[in-house]
């Protein structure tokens, strides 16, 4: 009787995956059909090339790239074909139903995997070298091929895929793990710098930079001096932060203000409604206006500071500081330097000290993109990486350290408010609070840390200095925070560029956002195909010597 119990529930669980394996593939194709729909006008008047110019686009897709980006990139190609006659992708014959979408503009694909498997491309005896002797992470952390960091890359690639945020146990298995890495990161560079002089690329789109092969792609792109553009999402569904990238800024936040573009918002006059606009955008971040606030602010949240004070049992003669948690395991490495070694390690010295420092009540605050991170389950085991670090580490927590889980039902907007000070490496809450005249010490460079408004210390021995004596700082000054604000427009008003030719829709099937591709962009349709503002300025900004690209530069 148990032997027919177990093979009925066996077969069932079978059945339920061929169902809702099939509800996915049929929502891929409506989502689909109704892209082709949308897109058709554009294809049918802006289809021919432009012969007089020698452009060409290579759109670095591949592995575990998201349809949206598919559906993104197909649109502004098709746009860019006024501008760049022949678009190539890299890709690979796994990726068949993002293929669908490149396909609906004629762009030339590439077996991306199929060069990597069939290339006889040797690694360097000295890098080979280097993998034989290596004994500690430190020592692949220092291995580099030209300007290719590539010892870095191969470490965050193997943390993202263990969702682990530093490699504790260094064996062979790692040690082999790590080696498999850099020899595909190794060719990617090469390939893609062989391929860029035989089909004389001049642009690159890009979205993953530093993780798995994608790290040689994007290194070989610089190196060959092209118009390589990146493109990353923001919390608004229609907005995306797009950018040229070089040796100068390659590793500078993509959330972060070129110089050039900093010295104008300084110089520029910042008036009321420029004022306005950034604290209605604090409260529009952590509201349900859009996808992707629903997604990490479901619900009511609770913004009363009265109720907040009582919710965390928080003293009301002590200042708050707030320790904002990043995702630990997510593009280490990459951006700027830090002061600790990863984020895991700042993240448990930063409560230690905060342990041995009473004279505040000390919040963690866990990232809420852990609210919806595939990784929570698949690797993580239903628990968050924070949560496992801060249980191995302190065994018992003291009254003046609070911990706010990731779904916590309390509002950050209103937790910003009534806080002091605020800590992180570089997160986008130091700009916020900062923004809202709080004290921010940063933990590490590339976003927004010298710019005159947070608090920078250059080592560890003055890092902890600063935090033991943080409830002695003074509040900043005014003209501290209306640069955090300038800084704050810049980035949320100015460098979130908004296509309104692109329509965010729900994905057919989909009640809410949980996953990247629960979004569906679809091309507006407009009268003959013409170009909107939005796509007009982009086409503009390939040629021009921009690093950003603002919305509302003129």
């Amino acid at each position: 009787m148990k032997s027919i119990s177990h093979k009925i529930s066996r077969l069932w669980n079978f059945l339920d995956r061929i169902f809702r394996f099939g509800k996915i593939v049929i929502a891929r194709e409506v989502d689909l059909r109704r892209y082709k729909k949308s897109i058709a006008p554009y294809k049918k008047h802006h289809s021919m090339k432009l012969e007089t110019s020698t452009a060409k686009l290579l759109i670095a897709s591949g592995r575990g790239m998201n349809t949206v980006w598919a559906q993104i990139w197909t649109f502004l190609a098709l746009c860019a074909r006024t501008e760049i006659p022949d678009i190539y992708v890299l890709t690979n014959k796994k990726r068949s139903f993002i293929n669908k979408y490149f396909a609906l503009a004629g762009l030339h694909m590439i077996d991306f995997d199929y060069m990597l498997g069939s290339s006889d491309q040797k690694i360097p005896d000295e890098l080979i070298k280097g993998i034989d002797e290596a004994v500690c992470v430190a020592d692949f952390r220092s291995m580099h091929v030209g300007p290719v960091p590539i010892g870095d890359i191969a470490i965050s690639t193997v943390c993202r895929h263990r969702g682990v945020g530093q490699i504790n146990d260094f064996n062979s298995k790692t040690k082999m793990e790590l080696a498999r890495w850099i020899s595909a990161i190794y060719k990617s560079y090469e390939l893609v710098k062989t391929l860029i002089d035989d089909l004389k690329i001049t642009h690159t789109f890009h979205t993953e930079v530093f993780m798995e092969e994608y790290g040689g792609i994007f290194y070989a792109c610089l190196e060959k001096e092209l118009k390589v553009i990146r493109f990353a999402g923001t919390i608004r569904d229609n907005a995306f932060i797009v950018q040229k990238l070089n040796f100068e800024n390659a590793r500078l936040h993509h959330s972060s203000l070129a110089r050039s573009t900093w010295n104008e918002i300084k110089n520029r006059d910042f008036d009321i409604n420029m004022d306005k606009s950034v604290s209605q955008s604090f409260q529009d971040r952590y509201s349900n206006k859009w996808y992707r606030s629903k997604r990490n602010y479901p619900g009511n949240l609770i913004e009363d500071e009265k109720m907040i004070y009582e919710k965390l049992n928080l003293s009301n003669s002590k200042p708050i500081a707030i320790i904002f948690s990043h995702i630990l395991y997510d593009s280490i490495y990459f951006y700027g330097s830090d002061i600790y070694p990863d984020y895991e390690n700042w993240l448990v010295e930063t409560i230690r000290i905060a342990i041995e420092n009473p004279n505040i009540e000390w919040i963690i605050k866990l990232h809420p993109s852990n609210v919806w991170r595939r990784e929570i389950d698949s690797l993580l085991g239903g628990q968050t990486l924070e949560e496992k670090l801060i249980e191995k580490n302190f065994s018992v927590i003291p009254s003046h350290l609070h911990i706010l889980n990731s779904d916590c039902p309390i509002s950050p907007f209103g937790l910003m408010q009534i806080a002091t000070y605020g800590l992180t490496v570089r997160g986008t809450s130091g700009l916020e609070m900062a923004a809202l005249g709080k004290t921010v010490v940063t933990g590490g460079t590339g976003r927004y840390e010298g710019q005159g408004f947070t608090i920078d210390p250059s080592n560890i021995d003055e890092y902890q200095e600063i935090l033991m004596n943080l409830h002695h700082l003074d509040k900043p000054n005014p003209h501290e925070t209306n640069l955090a604000r300038r800084y704050a427009y810049g980035i949320f008003e100015l460098k979130a560029f908004t296509f309104d030719s692109l329509i965010p829709h729900l994905s057919f099937g989909k009640k809410s956002v949980v996953g990247s591709d629960d979004i569906c962009y679809l091309p507006q349709v407009i009268s003959g195909g013409q170009f909107g503002c939005d796509v007009l300025e982009f086409l503009k900004f390939l040629n021009d010597d921009r690093s950003d690209l603002l919305t509302n530069s003129k």
